[in-house]
């Protein structure tokens, strides 16, 4: 672990929330995007969002995974917690794989996601897609899942 006082208040407030919320979440303090799910996402799942980031300029690292509670329900986030892990990671964007975490989500932010929409809060993009698994079982649901996480911020390299 680094030490606090090498490091930036970003890397410390991320590091503070990987710690508080180890039970739910994957990742690093360097984490650009966030995904969030209500159960564990299938290796089919996480491969396609994987490839997603990689075309959008991400590295496959760069990815903190997220439960809104573990499946056996001993441990859950309430809105206040999402709040508090979207905002102390402070990914470039979000997605939402289901639509109950994507509702959680806006109860977070006291805000309307729409699902199957590229949003906008508090200046961050988020992506809800109602039924990220579903969609890859159906060639015109998956295409239309791609579609939306296409719209996504691209890296910049410059």
């Amino acid at each position: 672990m680094k030490n606090s006082a090498d490091s930036n208040i970003y890397e410390v407030n991320a590091l503070s929330v990987l710690n508080a919320y180890e039970d739910l979440i994957e990742g690093d303090t360097n984490s650009s995007v966030l995904v969030i799910s209500a159960k564990p996402l299938s290796s089919q799942a996480r491969k396609a969002l994987e490839k997603s980031a990689e075309y959008l300029g991400y590295l496959s690292d760069a990815i903190a995974w997220a439960l809104t509670a573990l499946p056996d329900a001993a441990l859950s986030l309430g809105t206040r917690d999402l709040h508090l892990l979207v905002e102390g990671l402070d990914p470039l964007f979000v997605i939402a794989t289901d639509a109950s975490s994507g509702e959680l989500l806006g109860q977070a932010y006291g805000v309307k996601i729409a699902p199957d929409t590229l949003n906008r809060v508090l200046g961050r993009s988020v992506l809800c897609l109602k039924d990220f698994e579903g969609s890859l079982k159906n060639e015109d649901a998956k295409q239309r899942a791609w579609h939306l996480l296409k719209q996504l911020p691209k890296r910049s390299l410059g």
